[in-house]
């Protein structure tokens, strides 16, 4: 079954990494060690791979967590933005930065995943960039709302899929390779 949703031809990857900070409430430490943990290592495979990261801080909850800012501080093309409002593109200084890097794929992680995650990928998919995301990259205070956010992922892009075999795109295997790729990795939901 084909999926219907936007992919470049050549993927040429972000990593978004939305509202990681240490004043977020409502996210358990169990879930909060598992998320980061995760997230660490796209962050580690970022700074080997030349890969560009956004750091997204909602102004007045502090700084992204420390364990996620020491790793982020090796990746050569990145940059932090502060916003006031849930969607990451709320000002023009994302897209600005997107287009300097010639960004066309964003993968996104952090929290919340039915709100700040996913109104920055609804505004992504609306632009032309094709997103991704992985359960373990993005949390939810309430399941019922991950589990509707999950859904709108897997319509609207690659949710599941492996974040080393989805950025060895980045080389120019094409839109057809991904589209396969979304089809055969499997899709984990809690």
């Amino acid at each position: 079954m084909q999926k219907d949703f936007f992919f470049p031809d050549e993927p040429r990857w972000t990593i978004l990494l939305i509202d990681m900070q240490r004043d977020t409430p409502g996210i358990d430490t169990e879930k909060k060690s598992r998320l980061v943990a995760y997230q660490s290592k796209v962050l580690e495979y970022a700074s080997t791979n030349d890969i560009p990261a956004v750091i997204a801080e909602v102004k007045g909850n502090g700084a992204t967590i420390g364990e996620l800012r020491n790793i982020a501080k090796n990746i050569g093309r990145k940059r932090t933005i502060r916003k006031r409002q849930e969607d990451c593109f709320s000002s023009n200084y994302l897209e600005h930065q997107l287009e300097k890097w010639r960004t066309n794929c964003l993968y996104l992680m952090g929290v919340y995943a039915g709100g700040c995650v996913m109104e920055t990928a609804e505004t992504a998919a609306i632009k032309g960039y094709g997103i991704a995301t992985h359960p373990d990259a993005i949390a939810s205070i309430h399941e019922e709302v991950f589990a509707k956010a999950s859904e709108w992922y897997k319509a609207n892009g690659i949710f599941g899929a492996d974040y080393r075999r989805l950025f060895s795109l980045n080389a120019g295997n094409g839109q057809r390779k991904t589209r396969e790729l979304a089809r055969r990795e499997p899709l984990v939901t809690y």
